[in-house]
């Protein structure tokens, strides 16, 4: 419990100390200390028509058939293209999705297949990909990382049905297999809710693109910044399954192109996904990761930048009551998300998930005794357009609690980081900077 306090002391000491550190910033980035590259990363952009969020009441028809929050979203797009970021990292949900993107669910008549799980998920990724185009033509590359609801399944009644009116398919969510008593397979599982490896295909089949590019990419960068050491190679037997012998944790399908890294310059990016087939779910690829950043330092790799969709500290805002949503989700899962931490810590580097929709940055736990490194921090930045998870009728709220959120970093030439964090109000009220640190380069 001891990282909360400081995510929410941090939140409401933000506005108090922006003046100054607007201030500190333009220092930092002085004419004689240029930016040479510049990264945008938000998440969660994703529509519930089931229980949206009350400020954004009616929802608009658009909005309730592609499940995208527009407006918000594309105000976040249209500000990262007026910054001029080399890249957006969008750190998952991106979709509803939720179901399952087998094949399978698609019957033969068309009503069925226009209501299955499948095209569900691809018209939901085509919209996405419709806005994000814009950013991409304006020269900001896009970097998809997945979420769980792109990942996940979520569990609900045993079999499709068939409406009585018009005879069509009505499709019911199996996650795993339907029980001969009635039921899922996986039904028992992690709430419900588990990563399959059709909705990983999903995830690449529509995203892979982007996976990376590499001649788009390249050419879309600053002078004097290279793409290289590109790896989306499938790491899975490294890490998974997280816990050998536990029946319900399997053998994940393979993970290529969805945890992956590549160097731009002196910086390091690494896309880790946090919800792994086969029971994995509320992970991360540790020793992948630990081998990965390994090698970025030893070839002189200075920032080290990493994008899961969860983060590993859950922010407890006012009236979440405690309920843990990261890495941090239960004792399995913990230790876990402490050896993903310390892999962190080792190597100075930065983590940005979103998940929790709301905004949190802070550095949750001190560096290890020894260390020349200051504490990693943690930047929660889950407000893209997503239900607001810290509810409006709340008492005791953080002033940015219910902006909707994006952070954007500009690594300058002498290696320094400065990380700025800008929102704007559910009632879309002026953008303003909410958050900002200054991170020094990995000696």
């Amino acid at each position: 419990m001891q990282n909360k306090k400081p995510f929410a002391a941090w939140a409401m000491t933000l506005l108090t100390t922006a003046a100054a550190l607007a201030c500190a910033g333009a220092q930092a980035q002085s004419a004689s200390d240029p930016v040479v590259l510049s990264f945008a990363t938000v998440g969660d952009s994703r529509q519930d028509n089931v229980a949206p969020d009350t400020s954004q009441l009616p929802l608009s028809g658009q909005d309730v058939m592609w499940m995208q929050n527009t407006k918000a979203f594309g105000r976040i797009l249209r500000e990262i293209a007026a910054k001029k970021a080399n890249l957006l990292f969008f750190n998952g949900d991106m979709v509803l999705g939720y179901g399952n993107a087998s094949p399978s669910t698609a019957v033969t008549d068309v009503n069925s297949v226009v209501n299955s799980d499948l095209v569900r998920f691809y018209t939901q990724y085509a919209y996405w990909r419709g806005m994000a185009a814009t950013l991409m033509e304006a020269g900001t590359y896009v970097v998809p990382v997945p979420g769980n609801h792109e990942t996940q399944c979520r569990t609900a009644t045993a079999a499709p049905s068939i409406n009585a009116t018009t005879g069509a398919y009505v499709p019911q969510t199996i996650c795993g297999t339907a029980l001969a008593g009635g039921g899922d397979s996986l039904g028992s599982v992690n709430g419900g809710k588990n990563a399959i490896p059709q909705n990983e295909d999903a995830f690449r089949a529509n995203m892979g693109d982007l996976i990376l590019d590499q001649a788009r990419l390249a050419a879309m960068l600053p002078n004097g910044q290279a793409l290289s050491h590109v790896d989306l190679a499938d790491h899975a037997a490294m890490d998974y399954p997280f816990v050998a012998g536990n029946a319900k944790v399997l053998a994940a399908a393979p993970q290529n192109q969805l945890s992956y890294s590549f160097d731009v310059g002196s910086s390091h990016f690494v896309v880790i996904n946090n919800d792994v087939s086969g029971g994995n779910d509320n992970t991360a690829p540790v020793n992948w990761l630990n081998q990965d950043l390994q090698a970025a330092k030893l070839r002189g790799a200075r920032g080290f930048f990493v994008f899961g969709h969860k983060p590993a500290y859950t922010y407890n805002y006012a009236g979440n009551g405690g309920k843990l949503a990261g890495l941090d989700a239960n004792a399995y899962t913990t230790a876990n998300r402490d050896a993903f931490w310390n892999v962190i810590q080792t190597y100075g580097a930065t983590y940005f998930s979103g998940h929790q929709h709301t905004f949190s940055m802070g550095q949750p736990k001190a560096a290890p005794s020894g260390s020349l490194l200051p504490p990693s921090w943690q930047v929660i930045v889950g407000a893209g357009g997503s239900p607001f998870d810290p509810k409006a009728s709340a008492s005791g709220l953080a002033p940015t609690d219910r902006d909707y959120v994006y952070a954007v970093v500009n690594i300058l030439q002498s290696g320094n980081v400065v990380l700025n964090v800008y929102g704007f109000t559910s009632a879309y009220g002026p953008t303003k900077l909410i958050g900002q640190a200054t991170i020094a380069p990995v000696q």
